[in-house]
């Protein structure tokens, strides 16, 4: 429920939502989940050596479905501009500083949703005030505090969900 609601107010507001949680709660699966289920939705997971070409690469694929190679043709913003798109980035706290800044404009210029979700460190790394990430933080529309496991009803959808996909 709680990356059901950041996708929606992401997507709806055209802001920043920051979903951080510890590891074995389930981000990922609910993210891979709402992705399938939302068109428009473009899920990129970052890794700890990707930098700003690579993760724009990633990005430009899901966007296109065609691989570019330059940060300067790897897709075209305007394509996402005012449309009800989200970009949903997992394991947002290995993302390079540049990438975030990136997701930053993109945000800016589009004019669409995009959901931060990491750990614990996702949190560490985007709150001090006066930091290079104070502009994120000021368009961060949704952000509890550190998921640190999921409830029963939590349980219940994610099995659910995952009968819903068998049949």
């Amino acid at each position: 429920k709680l990356v059901q609601r950041a996708c929606d107010m992401a997507r709806r507001y055209h802001n920043f939502s920051v979903i951080s949680a510890y590891v074995g709660t389930g981000k990922t699966y609910a993210l891979k989940h709402y992705a399938a289920k939302n068109d428009n939705t473009f899920l990129v997971e970052t890794t700890p050596s990707a930098n700003a070409l690579n993760f724009l690469s990633k990005l430009a694929f899901q966007v296109t479905n065609l691989e570019k190679r330059t940060m300067d043709d790897s897709f075209n913003v305007n394509a996402l501009k005012n449309t009800d798109s989200l970009i949903i980035v997992d394991e947002a706290e290995m993302a390079a500083p540049k990438v975030l800044h990136i997701l930053r404009r993109i945000r800016d210029i589009a004019n669409i949703g995009i959901v931060l979700a990491g750990t614990e460190q996702l949190n560490a790394r985007l709150k001090p005030q006066h930091g290079q990430f104070d502009q994120i933080r000021s368009r961060t529309m949704f952000w509890p505090p550190v998921f640190a496991g999921i409830t029963e009803d939590d349980a219940a959808a994610l099995i659910q969900a995952s009968f819903d996909e068998d049949v």
